[in-house]
């Protein structure tokens, strides 16, 4: 459960008090939360990275396996392996090419004029602005991470049919052997 305030909440917050000692803390815990949202969202691409991989290589298995010879249930596993691995190409590099909103601080963040008259007040200033991003960045890993888990479940189908393909392949072979085997 997440308990984000507002911007209007934070610029109420950040200019209620009086004390540089506060404002040094708030600027530390900002840099300190928006370092870790950028870990989760390295992480987070890390692993879209290893599901695209992977995914991909499952399709190109699944395609490799298409045969005239495949029955009716060969080919349904095939396809729908085939499918879900694609599905799981198509989400691991949404998540990886999700930049839209992606906030970053501007020169404007770090210059702001009516800021410059005091060291606190330009504190002040980027810890609001910390603030600012951190959301921004938030809410874009949240959705990262949702497609993220939708990749690695449909890579999960994918990679089980795939199994289930090669199960159902050399169990006909065992029987064609065995069939033709004085």
């Amino acid at each position: 459960m997440r308990h984000d305030l507002s911007k209007e909440e934070v610029n109420r917050l950040v200019y209620s008090y009086k004390g540089n000692e506060i404002t040094n803390e708030l600027y530390s815990f900002g840099m300190m939360a928006l370092s870790e949202s950028q870990d989760r969202a390295r992480h987070i691409n890390s692993r879209s990275v290893t599901v695209l991989t992977w995914s991909t290589g499952v399709l190109a298995l699944m395609f490799s396996q298409l045969d005239v010879s495949l029955n009716k249930l060969q080919l349904a596993v095939v396809f729908f392996g085939a499918l879900a691995s694609l599905a799981a190409v198509v989400f691991s590099f949404k998540a990886l090419r999700l930049r839209e909103g992606w906030c970053s601080p501007s020169d404007k963040d770090w210059f702001e004029e009516t800021a410059l008259v005091s060291a606190d007040e330009l504190k002040r200033f980027h810890v609001r602005s910390i603030h600012e991003i951190r959301q921004s960045e938030e809410r874009m890993i949240e959705e990262k991470g949702n497609l993220l888990f939708y990749g690695e479940k449909l890579l999960m189908i994918g990679a089980v049919l795939m199994a289930l393909g090669v199960v159902t392949k050399l169990f006909v072979a065992f029987c064609c052997l065995a069939t033709t085997t004085p």
